[in-house]
């Protein structure tokens, strides 16, 4: 009971084409682009051009200074004496956005294979709260909440 897609090759070209030109754009703006209904292009996607939606992999943007002091505490880091994690102060942080971000599930790319996409993303200026907490030899410090930014004067 298989539905035969009824475009033509011609048209199956022309949504193909749409989207190697355009791979971030959805099937409703390809359809309203193109003449084609929405189903149309979703079927042919799927079944015939065997398109399937990818997504880009976040990081931070870090600049060569930030992977050179990275680096650099990495290598002290590996050089400290055996008893050492007992003088550190182990910690965690969460920030909790107050305005959330888009939705990334909106943001797809279609393409045959992934095209295994990064995006470099600054998120600045939203309202944060920040959580942190503590443990130091075997006992937990209080949890402390900050407003904003937090920095060595925090």
């Amino acid at each position: 009971n298989k539905r035969p897609n009824s475009l033509g090759d011609g048209d199956v070209q022309k949504i193909q084409n749409y989207f190697f030109e355009n791979p971030k754009s959805s099937s409703r703006k390809a359809s309203s682009n193109l003449k084609i209904s929405k189903s149309s292009i979703h079927r042919t996607l799927k079944k015939t051009l065997k398109f399937r939606p990818y997504r880009s992999t976040h990081m931070q943007a870090l600049s060569p200074e930030h992977v050179e002091r990275r680096e650099a505490a990495s290598r002290q880091f590996l050089q400290q004496e055996e008893d050492w994690q007992r003088k550190v102060i182990w910690s965690d942080e969460k920030l909790f956005c107050l305005i959330p971000h888009p939705n990334r599930k909106n943001e797809v790319f279609c393409s045959v294979e992934n095209p295994h996409n990064v995006e470099e993303v600054r998120v600045q200026g939203a309202k944060k709260v920040m959580a942190w907490a503590g443990f130091v030899d075997g006992k937990f410090l209080p949890i402390h909440w900050f407003e904003g930014s937090v920095n060595g004067e925090s």
